[in-house]
């Protein structure tokens, strides 16, 4: 059998589609084929190659024959369609906008006329990529304060463009709302939570923070927001914006004395040394699960322990700080600082 394919359906008057033909089985000895066409006032095939070019509208049929005696045809019905230039092009930003914030993205629209022109696609570009850079999808992203001429040209080979002028500027916070990931307002000693901020307005510029607590006698916080209660007391967390404006937010957080450390156990366990270097020891732990985490919540390590008091080599981490979990019956979150 003889399978005939191509990219497209369709071709326009005077432009060419490449036709295809897959032999079976595909151990055949001889799998070469000519192309022909049921009408050659409407398109014509180059017999050797199967490329196709349109010569006037209407539909066609495409035949590939075996040149191994064995009659086998396949065929595939094309349709060729008068070709429509672009005339012209209008660019303009969604939604009319022309505005667009450092840091944030406008998607570019093209109005292309005539509405049933028969190759609608475009190329983008920018006059400033520092200003301003352009996807070939027509997504603008803004990246310094300034004005850019956004252009879309045609890709028919008419040469017909369509252009703007978009403006970039730099938009600063105006307010950092500081919440808990969970929602809470008090942990308990040696937990840990995640704090998040809610910026306004949405498309700010840069929306980095900084990270400090009003005690670090109490609570330790990572540069990612990660919060770490250490004793007893009230901590105020701040997070402070990065772009200049001054805008901070901040919440207070009550660190909550521990009853009993080892909950639903009557074991003890230890972690220490605390800082440490190059090892941990665990005692109390026999038979339950280590992970030691890093400030991003990404998983290091992972093991069982064995023995009551357990070595856990700690080379193969860097410098910084990591949570020590232990799971099973007991559930707790040690700081370590490994120097």
């Amino acid at each position: 059998s003889i399978v005939v394919e191509s990219d497209h359906d369709t071709v326009y008057v005077s432009l060419t589609i490449q036709m295809n033909a897959i032999v079976l089985p595909a151990e055949a000895t001889d799998k070469s084929v000519v192309w022909t066409v049921s009408n050659t006032a409407v398109a014509q095939i180059d017999p050797y190659t199967g490329l196709l070019t349109g010569v006037a509208p209407g539909d066609v049929d495409v035949i590939a024959t075996a040149k191994d005696g064995s009659g086998i045809t396949g065929m595939k019905k094309i349709k060729v369609l008068n070709y429509v230039p672009v005339s012209s092009i209008a660019v303009t930003g969604l939604n009319n906008d022309s505005i667009v914030s450092a840091g944030n993205t406008l998607q570019m629209v093209a109005i292309i006329k005539p509405d049933n022109a028969s190759i609608k696609s475009v190329t983008w570009k920018v006059s400033n990529s520092l200003v301003a850079t352009i996807s070939s999808s027509g997504l603008l992203l803004g990246r310094n304060p300034g004005k850019v001429l956004v252009t879309a040209t045609a890709d028919d080979g008419t040469g017909i463009s369509g252009s703007t002028i978009i403006e970039v500027v730099f938009k600063l916070v105006q307010s950092i709302t500081v919440s808990a990931q969970t929602g809470i307002t008090s942990i308990k000693e040696k937990d840990s939570v995640q704090m998040m901020v809610q910026i306004l307005p949405e498309d700010a510029s840069y929306k980095e923070v900084e990270w400090s607590v009003s005690d670090t006698g109490i609570a330790y916080i990572s540069t990612t927001g990660m919060l770490v209660a250490k004793k007893a007391g009230t901590v105020t967390v701040i997070a402070k914006a990065k772009d200049g404006s001054g805008i901070s937010g901040s919440i207070v957080i009550t660190v909550i004395k521990k009853t009993g450390i080892m909950e639903n156990s009557p074991a003890v366990i230890s972690i220490y040394p605390n800082p440490a270097t190059d090892y941990i020891n665990i005692s109390g732990a026999e038979g339950k699960t280590v992970k030691i985490v890093d400030e991003y919540g990404r998983v290091i390590l992972e093991r069982e322990i064995l023995t009551e008091n357990e070595l856990v080599n700690l080379n193969g981490l860097s410098s910084g700080v990591f949570f020590i979990q232990i799971n099973g019956d007991v559930r707790q979150s040690v700081l370590i600082i490994k120097q």
